[in-house]
């Protein structure tokens, strides 16, 4: 707690303006992004990459979050406050922190997939520290949390990286870490509910761990769809290719919006509406724009 109340010493207008800036870069709409063009636009095998790295990362983050239920900094000491702002996004269990693990998700994904890029490097070593700092400053996090989330997402980056490149060698392994991917997906599910229904925590504490579990498992599902029925094309022109990804994020965000809308707040209606969004993504918006692509060609 010393550093973080050195941090809150130190602060300044310009400090807060700043980190809740840089803070919003470790958030999972802004993650979606890259995840999207490289599925949709660039190449599929990467996007997918870096979407599993990330999914399987705040799988990680998210069931252990429940296991050890630690309250936030500024809860567990009065005389921490946190940014002006900061407290809005500070949602759910402090350790480990959830927008160290998306960064170094991202991260990760990026340097491992591009790793003679030095540049690259470069860049996501920079985003991943000041996203990582950006939840010390504001004070939502103590240094436990967010090295922890760091580590454990270093790690669960290179088993999946490693998991990808051997089903690329050996395809006929891909059903397997399929439905092992799926059990996982189920099982975080199934470990928030028993947290939920036996009170072990609220649910406005535990949601996250079903819009994970829904999202990874809308995933695996279009993956699969599209692997054996789809099979659709990222290349396009490249007006095609603006319009394929502005149209389709405005479609995902309002579908998210909608859906929380109609659906209510409730853990398992999370759960849903996570999984059709990113079933969306992954196979109803590329196959209906290749759908209408060729409609248009004709």
């Amino acid at each position: 707690m010393d550093l973080l109340l050195w941090l809150q010493s130190i602060r300044t207008p310009a400090l807060d303006a700043f980190f809740l800036l840089v803070t919003k870069l470790g958030e999972d709409t802004f993650l979606l992004l890259p995840i999207l063009l490289f599925y949709w636009c660039l190449d599929k095998r990467i996007g997918l990459r870096l979407g599993f790295i990330a999914f399987f990362s705040s799988l990680a983050n998210q069931t252990t979050k429940l296991i050890f239920r630690v309250e936030r900094p500024f809860v567990q000491n009065p005389t921490l406050q946190p940014v002006e702002g900061a407290r809005a996004g500070a949602t759910g269990y402090s350790f480990p922190s959830g927008h160290s693990t998306s960064a170094t998700s991202l991260g990760m994904a990026l340097i491992l997939t591009f790793r003679k890029k030095w540049w690259i490097w470069l860049c996501s070593i920079l985003y991943v520290a000041l996203v990582c700092f950006s939840r010390l400053y504001l004070g939502v996090h103590t240094p436990a949390d967010v090295l922890t989330g760091f580590l454990m997402t270093v790690v669960v980056s290179l088993v999946v990286h490693a998991l990808f490149n051997d089903s690329d060698k050996h395809p006929e392994r891909k059903d397997l870490y399929l439905i092992l991917s799926m059990l996982l997906s189920l099982g975080a599910l199934a470990w928030g509910l028993v947290v939920v229904s036996t009170g072990l925590a609220p649910a406005e504490l535990s949601v996250d761990i079903f819009k994970i579990a829904g999202a990874a498992l809308g995933m695996l599902i279009g993956v699969e769809l599209d692997r054996h029925f789809v099979h659709f094309e990222v290349k396009a022109p490249l007006w095609m290719q603006i319009v394929k990804v502005v149209l389709g994020v405005l479609i995902t965000l309002g579908l998210r919006a909608g859906m929380k809308a109609l659906f209510g707040p409730a853990p398992m209606m999370e759960f849903l509406r996570y999984l059709l969004t990113l079933l969306f993504i992954s196979i109803g918006w590329p196959a209906l724009f290749n759908l209408a692509v060729k409609k248009f060609a004709k």
